[in-house]
């Protein structure tokens, strides 16, 4: 009786043991796939022209810190588009100025794409190139708004009222005409993209990605412990195999 109650319980732990054997090498198993495929790619690298791609899924170059945190400010001015996000000013896609406050309105004037911010103006040609940037109006309170006024001149709503420029943007001057703050538009498609594309620069060759999928590194500081545990694991799991293997045949 007591003989049976002990290969009961040799069975049972045999039966548990086997069942965290095969979890284990489930799980390792796939690791050292990931591990393998990797490394074969990466040894082809040059065949796959893996330096001269770049991977631009946004989940991937988000996990990098390559994807900015809000969606771009875009606003129409004349039959172009003019975009802000994160500090950098864009005319349709491409890279205007770096540094910039938010805008607070975007115009037309004297053949000039105006972008204005709380205290400064932007002059830029219809072509994206910067002409001026005044620095610091002489204007009381900050802008809220700007816009052309029906005479061509600029108009300024600020926290202390509506001002109107003279034709070269030299002075101001208190005027009853104003101008309310022009919400953001939808950004295009193909402008965000562009946006997105100077923002992220070149993006992250598929080599770069590869290689930290090989390593663990994507996973962070603890990836690659993860796949020297998964070696580690499928090396005790084959030697306890051969060593199940040789027990049984001898028996």
């Amino acid at each position: 009786m007591a003989r049976g109650k002990q290969r009961k319980k040799v069975f049972s732990t045999n039966r548990y043991a086997y069942v965290w054997h095969k979890r284990i090498g489930l799980i390792a198993s796939f690791l050292v796939v990931v591990l393998s495929l990797s490394g074969v790619a990466l040894m082809h690298s040059d065949q796959l022209l893996l330096d001269q791609h770049n991977m631009k899924n946004r989940w991937v170059l988000d996990w990098y810190g390559l994807d900015p945190e809000s969606d771009p400010l875009t606003y129409r001015v004349g039959t172009g588009w003019i975009s802000w996000l994160e500090g950098s000013l864009y005319f349709n896609g491409n890279l205007l100025a770096e540094n910039v406050a938010e805008p607070r309105g975007t115009t037309m004037h004297n053949n000039l794409i105006i972008v204005a911010n709380a205290s400064d103006l932007y002059l830029f040609t219809k072509n994206g190139e910067l002409v001026e940037h005044i620095r610091g109006l002489e204007l009381p309170g900050e802008i809220l708004a700007m816009d052309t006024g029906p005479n061509g001149h600029l108009l300024a709503l600020t926290s202390e009222g509506s001002f109107q420029s003279d034709f070269e943007i030299l002075n101001w001057y208190p005027t009853e005409l104003t101008v309310e703050p022009a919400p953001p538009r939808p950004t295009p498609a193909d402008i965000e993209e562009a946006i997105l594309d100077n923002y992220r620069g070149r993006g992250l060759p598929w080599s770069r990605v590869l290689l930290d999928v090989h390593t663990g590194r994507i996973l962070g500081n603890w990836g690659p412990y993860l796949m020297d545990a998964a070696a580690l694991c499928l090396l005790i799991l084959a030697g306890s195999g051969i060593y199940n293997w040789i027990r049984n045949r001898r028996k």
